[in-house]
């Protein structure tokens, strides 16, 4: 049995928001850096004659973009990591990363109260 209903809602909503958080990081830095030494060769390219450089500049940041796009995707962060990012931004004093904890143990009546509390 899993944590309660909002709690899980919640924590996969995050989840989703930390994957494209890390996307646009990820992508953004990888295709910039492509793309500074994509520029650079194609401006060597204009002193000394390298017919390749444009295409091997456009083919890089290309790759960039896929690149990132597939590791952000197979890197996506934890239940708990996007958890501990609901307690941090709502300020919920780890409600939600105990509720993931409790919901996978033995219940008690104090677990429930907790769980509880979690889903409100």
């Amino acid at each position: 049995m899993g944590p309660p209903e909002p709690v899980a809602t919640l924590t996969e909503a995050a989840r989703r928001r930390l994957t494209v958080s890390e996307l646009v990081d990820r992508v953004t830095v990888w295709a910039g850096a492509a793309a500074f030494a994509g520029a650079g060769l194609v401006g060597l390219s204009h002193v000394v004659a390298l017919p390749w450089a444009e295409p091997v500049a456009w083919g890089s940041v290309t790759v960039a973009l896929v690149g990132g796009l597939v590791v952000s995707l197979a890197r996506r962060p934890s239940r708990f990591r996007a958890a501990l990012a609901v307690d941090h931004r709502l300020g919920g004093f780890d409600q939600v990363t105990t509720a993931w904890e409790l919901a996978t143990g033995p219940r008690s009546a104090a677990s429930e109260r907790q769980l509880r509390a979690a889903a409100a």
